[in-house]
């Protein structure tokens, strides 16, 4: 039975306390009591006794003491990671682990947990826009890691979710894979003219290209390919597959951007095109001691070695193509955007594009369509206004 006791003060003044029984820990086994002091009468003391004995009986007061552990940014960051990686794949694995490694570590990685406040959150991210274009994820994953914190009482809130996220300056971004990018397409009259001019290329390179040009596959789709893909017989090259890089597991395939396998119908000279290069390809490796492999294995488009050759390297390519042959340069994506644009202009319907592109969804084809619809109206405006002046 709990017993109130009477102290004096150091002026004489008497005092009531009671020492109370919580329970026992559950992480320890140990007892856990606490000493409740400073009443005035014995009987306010027994008031409190009882109200702390209600409490407890009916489990409305959690005794169990809050231990804040003071982790570093860097280490629930790692925590965070182990069960981040299991969610996505390795492209994504790669390039989430390079944000953090470039952009968000060089700030946080010190910092202990509880301190990081909002106002040294918002001052990171108004430093973001002028130094990245997706600083988006940047401010993403960081946040991911706070909320992570949170959700293990390492911290009491996200200081990310209070910050006024700047918003991003307008400058063209190459990296987005479905975004239409202005003018980042060409005309017929300019698809043309780069044809013609890659005829100056070497084979590979034109195939390459004129694939792209006609079939509106991505560059990792293309990367992808065997012999075995493409249907001679019935004109049609099969598009299940795509290569991938990531900065810590190299180059990897991966299935396609919206998941699902498609089937491409090719015009004759395309077809013509691929077949003149098969020919050619297995003479090239014969000259460079390489052995050309069986349909099932060889890759359509291989490197000197006859292996996987990274996709930016495509970017070099279209970019000394463009500057030699003096033509409006767009970016090796642009080719695929310059397929879809033809092919809306050409009367084909939006769901028909977006299945021949294997588009995530009909929105992303809807947009390119606004924007080819408004800029065919500018243009009508223009040659009306030019008509007028003659």
């Amino acid at each position: 039975m709990t017993e109130i006791k009477s102290y004096k003060l150091k002026n004489g003044t008497i005092r009531y306390q009671f020492q109370i029984y919580l329970g026992t820990d559950s992480l320890t086994g140990n007892e856990k009591r606490t000493t409740k002091r400073g009443f005035k009468t014995a009987k306010e003391a027994e008031i409190e006794l009882k109200r702390l004995q209600y409490q407890i009986a009916n489990g409305e007061i959690d005794f169990a003491p809050k231990k804040i552990e003071d982790k570093f940014f860097e280490e629930i960051y790692e925590d965070w990671l182990m069960q981040y990686q299991n969610t996505v794949q390795l492209s994504t694995l790669g390039k989430t682990k390079s944000i953090f490694k470039n952009h968000i570590l060089p700030t946080f990685r010190s910092l202990k947990i509880r301190f990081i406040t909002v106002d040294f959150c918002q001052k990171f991210a108004n430093t973001l826009p002028k130094k990245l274009k997706k600083f988006k994820d940047v401010l993403n994953y960081t946040s991911l890691v706070l909320e992570y914190a949170k959700k293990r009482d390492y911290i009491e809130k996200n200081p990310m979710e209070y910050i006024d996220r700047p918003k991003p300056l307008k400058k063209i971004n190459e990296n987005v894979e479905e975004e239409f990018l202005e003018g980042n397409y060409y005309s017929a009259e300019e698809l043309t003219n780069f044809l013609e001019a890659l005829k100056k290329e070497p084979i590979m390179k034109f195939t390459f290209f004129n694939t792209l040009a006609h079939t509106g596959m991505r560059k990792g789709e293309a990367f992808a390919l065997k012999w075995k893909d493409i249907d001679f017989e019935n004109s049609c090259i099969r598009i299940n597959k795509a290569l991938s890089y990531c900065p810590t597991n190299g180059l990897y395939i991966k299935e396609t951007k919206n998941g699902k396998p498609r089937a491409v119908l090719i015009d004759k000279d395309t077809l013509s095109f691929l077949e003149q290069w098969k020919k050619e390809q297995r003479i090239l490796l014969k000259e460079q001691n390489l052995k050309a492999l069986n349909d099932t294995n060889q890759l359509v488009f291989s490197n000197t070695l006859n292996a996987y050759v990274y996709p930016s390297k495509t970017n070099q390519w279209i970019k000394s193509i463009q500057r030699r042959h003096n033509l409006r340069q767009i970016t090796t994506h642009g080719l695929r955007h310059t397929h879809c644009t033809l092919l809306l202009e050409a009367g084909v319907t939006p769901r028909e594009v977006m299945e021949r592109l294997g588009h995530m969804d009909l929105e992303i084809t809807l947009k390119i369509y606004a924007h080819v619809t408004a800029e065919a109206k500018s243009r009508a405006a223009e040659k009306y206004i030019q008509y007028l002046q003659k």
